[in-house]
């Protein structure tokens, strides 16, 4: 990785070296969380990639925007026990919302766009892209230099459009004042209705009574 490094130098992108990956991890979450644009960590392989996974998880949890870029054995190298060789996908894959291995450079545009946009869509968080070294130290065919890689996706909206919002707001403000009215109407009748049953009720058990009264001769028939 010390390639890419020094690419990115000679790019103009702005560089921090960090003693530890562990350290440039937590950094590169930093500022996803500061800029809300993905931050930026390059990590050997085997150990650093292991050492970023601090970085990596805290960067989930908390929804930060950011993209690890870990370096790999050849690719021909694969289940040789090449050195510090790791089944880096599979370790990265719980901590963060996409991983992938770009099969080809003349690939690498299209997963590193895919990476970034997935990483700021949505809920925010890290993404993670192996590179191995076949692939780092080769240049891409003249076919993909000059040809324009499509973009994966367009970024998903995540957030509704404020005007509609408002209007719904609106919406459930007059749905509200009508349902109010109606609920109003509604109480009123149903005090009315018990009220004069009521009262039909009591006058009913006040004759019923007097009308007892009467024949058992406390009350004088006139």
């Amino acid at each position: 990785m010390i390639e890419v490094g020094i690419a990115f130098q000679s790019a103009g992108l702005k560089y921090y070296g960090c003693r530890n990956e562990q350290a440039a991890s937590y950094a590169a979450g930093a500022v996803g969380y500061l800029t809300q644009r993905p931050g930026v960590c390059l990590v050997v392989s085997g150990p650093g990639v292991i050492h970023a996974l601090a970085g990596l998880a805290n960067a989930k949890e908390n929804c930060w925007p950011m993209l690890l870029l870990g370096g790999a054995n050849d690719s021909l190298q694969d289940g040789m026990m090449a050195f510090q060789e790791e089944d880096q996908l599979r370790a990265v894959r719980q901590y963060c919302k996409f991983a992938a291995r770009p099969p080809t450079i003349d690939q690498f545009p299209f997963f590193l766009d895919r990476a970034i946009r997935i990483a700021v869509s949505g809920r925010p968080g890290p993404v993670y892209l192996d590179l191995p070294g076949d692939m780092v130290n080769s240049a891409p065919s003249a076919a993909a230099e000059d040809a324009q890689l499509p973009s994966f996706y367009p970024t998903p909206v995540s957030m509704a459009d404020p005007r509609e919002l408002e209007r719904a707001v609106q919406l459930l403000k007059g749905a509200c004042v009508r349902a109010g009215s109606l609920v109003g109407w509604l109480v009123r009748l149903c005090v009315w209705t018990l009220t004069h049953h009521t009262f039909d009720w009591l006058a009913g058990w006040l004759a019923g009574r007097a009308a007892a009264a009467a024949r058992k001769g406390a009350w004088p028939h006139k």
